[in-house]
């Protein structure tokens, strides 16, 4: 990978704010070309194909040695109550052969945290994703569509298929390029984690930024 990678720490006493150039060419669209259908949330565009290349948070198991057990979790809300048939993450790879997974979970209202698991909401990753160097759009796959109700607050969860994994594999959930959490962006590490997103004793990351994914 790219040595000028720069990675933040979720467990940094404070996290970098990443500033970006908004200024970019936009091509010219042909009348009448049909456009995706739009996604029920983004921070990152169609496809998820504008992040933040080059930083990104740790996706670590618990026998890490480079950042123990590091789990995110990010809230969105359903507003038109869709099924969710896929996820798309910006996702790299910092070290070793991390193997990615991800979780639908429960809001908790009375925490503003993430909570238990969605039924169903276990999200597969395509193969050949993320690649070996670099970073690219990674989509993920629940085995049948998940129901959800209209205004229904979600949280996505990042984790490593094997908690365990080994102590020198981390992987990267990329940056947005725009999108800075108030009260909905968790995350958890160190000998307090289990690497797996459920029943994490989550802490609120207000004022990072978030990371790049597309719900649809």
């Amino acid at each position: 990978m790219n040595k000028t990678l720069r990675v933040l720490l979720c467990c940094a006493v404070a996290l970098t704010v990443v500033s970006f150039a908004a200024a970019q060419d936009i091509g010219h669209i042909s009348a009448g070309a049909v456009l995706p259908p739009a996604a029920t949330y983004t921070n990152c565009g169609t496809g998820c194909t504008s992040y933040n290349t080059g930083s990104g948070y740790f996706v670590t198991g618990t026998a890490s040695t480079i950042s123990i057990g590091q789990v995110l979790a990010q809230e969105f809300t359903n507003t038109k109550g869709k099924p969710i048939t896929k996820v798309i993450e910006a996702n790299g790879i910092f070290a070793g052969a991390p193997k990615l997974g991800a979780l639908l979970l429960k809001d908790v209202k009375s925490t503003s945290l993430p909570g238990g698991a969605v039924k169903g909401g276990t999200l597969k990753i395509q193969k050949n994703c993320p690649p070996a160097t670099g970073s690219a759009p990674c989509t993920y796959k629940p085995k049948v569509k998940v129901a959800t109700k209209k205004g229904q607050d979600m949280w996505l969860c990042q984790y490593l298929l094997k908690s365990g994994e080994g102590a020198g594999d981390a992987a990267l959930w990329m940056l947005s390029t725009s999108d800075t959490a108030t009260d909905n962006f968790a995350f958890i590490n160190g000998s307090t984690s289990n690497g797996s997103c459920l029943k994490e004793p989550w802490i609120l990351a207000t004022g990072s930024t978030r990371s790049a994914m597309e719900i649809n």
